[in-house]
């Protein structure tokens, strides 16, 4: 079983510090997936990753959990024709700063082959004032193995 994880690049960041250092620990720990990270602009890596990091080029042989980081790239695994489960994880609420179209954003998020994961109570909340649509899960971590054990346990059991 796999898990793929787009990110914006692997530079020097929170967000690709926190899953670079989640998908090392989970691998680490011996994980039952084969975990894929999937960046959209060439810059140095912050961590080393220890796991298979590709252009997100490369995304269309892509089969499994597919995690999402940003509104952009979400945008671009919805198009993708492959079979993948599909998530988003709300990193950060975009459409308060650069992300202002609301109609497009609202066409993402309502998506409904789309899970929404949020760090807290508090994104959810924000989620929903904002698209009103309740996030799928809420993770405090960047827990890749136990999303997709709730987006497979789901899936399997609908």
């Amino acid at each position: 079983m796999n898990i793929g994880i787009i990110l914006p690049d692997l530079s020097i960041g929170q967000l690709a510090f926190e899953a670079i250092n989640q998908v090392n620990m989970e691998i680490w720990n011996g994980s039952k997936y084969d975990y894929t990270i999937f960046f959209e602009n060439i810059s140095p890596q912050c961590v080393q990753p220890m796991c298979g990091v590709m252009n997100i080029s490369e995304i269309w042989g892509f089969n499994g959990l597919l995690v999402s980081t940003t509104l952009d790239n979400t945008i671009y695994s919805l198009q993708l024709r492959a079979n993948v489960q599909r998530a988003f994880y709300l990193w950060d609420l975009e459409w308060l700063r650069d992300k202002k179209n609301y109609l497009q954003n609202l066409s993402i998020l309502r998506h409904p082959k789309l899970a929404l994961v949020t760090k807290n109570k508090e994104t959810a909340q924000e989620l929903e004032r904002y698209s009103n649509r309740e996030a799928n899960f809420i993770s405090p971590r960047l827990n890749l193995a136990d999303l997709a054990d709730k987006i497979y346990e789901k899936h399997i059991t609908n």
